[in-house]
């Protein structure tokens, strides 16, 4: 679900970024609400993880590290930001 979150958003982040060639360079203006929404929420994410103690040394010996939840918001930036630079490579490409 984190995956398919994060195509979409970076989707979403191409059709508000602005990108122009100036003096022979690339030059991009990104929507800031996106990428540092999501990043918000992983942030938050875990730190409600380790508030809760779930970084303590006693819950990472008992294995309780992986959260699916977190890894989703994880795996959702990072497809974000593949998505993102992806397209706008392809679209700087195409000016």
């Amino acid at each position: 679900a984190g995956t398919l979150v994060g195509i979409g958003l970076g989707a979403l982040s191409l059709r508000y970024t602005h990108a122009e060639w100036v003096e022979g360079r690339g030059w991009y203006t990104p929507n800031p609400w996106i990428g540092g929404g999501l990043t918000l929420v992983l942030l938050g994410r875990l730190a409600w993880r380790w508030a809760d103690g779930a970084f303590s040394a006693g819950a990472a010996a008992a294995g309780s590290q992986a959260s699916p939840l977190t890894l989703g918001i994880a795996a959702a930036l990072v497809l974000y930001s593949l998505v993102h630079v992806g397209g706008l490579w392809w679209r700087l490409r195409q000016l």
